[in-house]
């Protein structure tokens, strides 16, 4: 259980190192995290190729319907914040974010 965090899981979107990451989430509960934040941040460049698979996840709290459950981010080696390229909020695109809408359960 996570709960009352500003944020979730996020690999290094901004390390002057980085290496292409997969994460594994199953039978997570997140309660009460900030509006528009996320439960996983990932990057999608051709350099870091990360992944994650998101699986029987609960989302509680009054902002529930707020909190996506993956974001896909431009990440870079220079120190710079990295971009929001896409916010998967009901299903995963497939390549970097892995779920199914059955998979994310709000307020349940």
């Amino acid at each position: 259980m996570i709960g009352n965090n500003y944020l979730g899981i996020r690999s290094c979107g901004n390390c002057l190192q980085q290496y292409s990451r997969t994460m594994y989430v199953n039978r997570l509960t997140v309660e009460n995290l900030a509006a528009g934040q996320f439960i996983v941040g990932v990057n999608n460049n051709t350099n870091f190729k990360d992944k994650a698979y998101l699986t029987n996840i609960h989302i509680l709290g009054s902002t529930a319907d707020q909190v996506y459950p993956c974001k896909v981010f431009d990440g870079n080696n220079n120190g710079g914040n990295p971009k929001v390229l896409t916010p998967e909020k009901t299903k995963g695109d497939g390549k970097y974010c892995i779920f199914e809408e059955t998979d994310i359960h709000i307020n349940s």
